[in-house]
């Protein structure tokens, strides 16, 4: 992740949804706290899932950021572990 200008509230969110519910919601602030201003940064997140997820639950995993300041972000890799 690179933030552009300072403190940019940009958040790391998971959820985990099912028939427009959700069911499951987690974010982690990402961008302002402990990224450097025009410099790359790897962001490593861990979070612990419901037990006894379903089939039909869509996990989502994205970036939200609330202001019209940039964060940029490349290279993702999700790993899940069950």
């Amino acid at each position: 992740m690179r933030q552009l200008n300072d403190n940019c509230p940009a958040q790391f969110v998971i959820s985990l949804e099912k028939n427009d519910k959700v069911l499951f919601w987690k974010s982690v602030l990402v961008a302002g706290t402990h990224l450097k201003t025009n410099e790359w940064t790897r962001m490593h997140c861990t979070y612990d899932l419901p037990e006894n997820l379903g089939k039909d639950e869509a996990l989502k995993v994205y970036f939200w950021n609330t202001s019209p300041l940039i964060v940029e972000a490349d290279d993702f890799e999700i790993r899940l572990y069950y």
